[in-house]
């Protein structure tokens, strides 16, 4: 593509209006799942498990994609990002947890409808049993 200016060149725009986003602080809270990579245990794995699914979530959040919590609440299941405590992507901090019953302890928040769980990378995943 080739851009000059004329009658279909670009126009310059003001700076974009920050878009409000409905945030609701639901507080600490501890939270027993799995963690998974939602690209493809929603997706080509859809859903995800056993060693296959562990293997290709390693990859995908080392990778880069978002880590998520998947949990289970009234026989419902929930998902939650997973983050640093101001928003930094945590994938190497829980690559030893993929896949295998987790509590994790974090602020939870959601945005929008999307669940949000900042966590400390300092502080421990616990392993439990059965979730």
């Amino acid at each position: 593509m080739e851009i000059e200016n004329g009658q279909y060149s670009f126009e310059s725009l003001q700076a974009p209006i920050a878009v409000r986003s409905n945030v609701i602080n639901l507080g600490m809270q501890t939270l027993s799942g799995e963690i998974i990579d939602p690209k493809c245990y929603f997706g080509a794995m859809n859903p995800g498990q056993g060693k296959p699914h562990i293997s290709c979530a390693a990859r995908c959040i080392s990778g880069g994609i978002m880590p998520v919590l998947k949990y289970e609440v009234n026989n419902q299941n929930k998902y939650v990002v997973l983050v640093g405590l101001n928003g930094e992507e945590i994938n190497s901090k829980v690559l030893n947890y993929i896949g295998i019953p987790v509590e994790i302890k974090g602020n939870l928040s959601s945005i929008d409808n999307w669940g949000i769980l900042k966590i400390d990378p300092k502080n421990k995943i616990y392993i439990v049993d059965k979730y």
